[in-house]
């Protein structure tokens, strides 16, 4: 079973993650701080990680360098309201998706290829 890992503070963020991802033989599981984040994306190994920038705890680029450690398989997605796209994708983002989130914007996110923003 393929896993997602959304970690945001947004409630309206994790259930349009789970609306996009969460079907067939994909699983979601959710953090609501980014070291919850860090803890779940080591031994759930997700294919795709969805985070917001703004979070309590561990956040920003921090949290983008170290989910990058944890988890070096999977496509990190990176959900922003603000100009962090070029610090997010050198801290190792593969794209950024803005806020309001979309299921679609989500999808399309996570099928690219390359890093960029979406």
């Amino acid at each position: 079973m393929q896993c997602v890992l959304v970690i945001d503070d947004s409630q309206s963020c994790r259930a349009a993650v789970r609306l996009a991802f969460e079907h067939g033989d994909m699983r979601v599981i959710e953090a609501v701080d980014g070291e919850q984040g860090l803890v779940a994306a080591g031994p759930n190994a997700p294919e795709v990680i969805v985070v917001g920038m703004s979070l309590a705890v561990i956040g920003g680029v921090d949290l983008v360098r170290g989910l990058r450690e944890a988890a070096p398989q999977a496509r990190l997605i990176v959900v922003s309201c603000d100009g962090v796209c070029a610090e997010a994708i050198e801290a190792g983002a593969d794209a950024i998706v803005t806020r309001p989130v979309n299921v679609f914007s989500l999808q399309h996110a996570a099928a690219m290829p390359e890093r960029h923003a979406a």
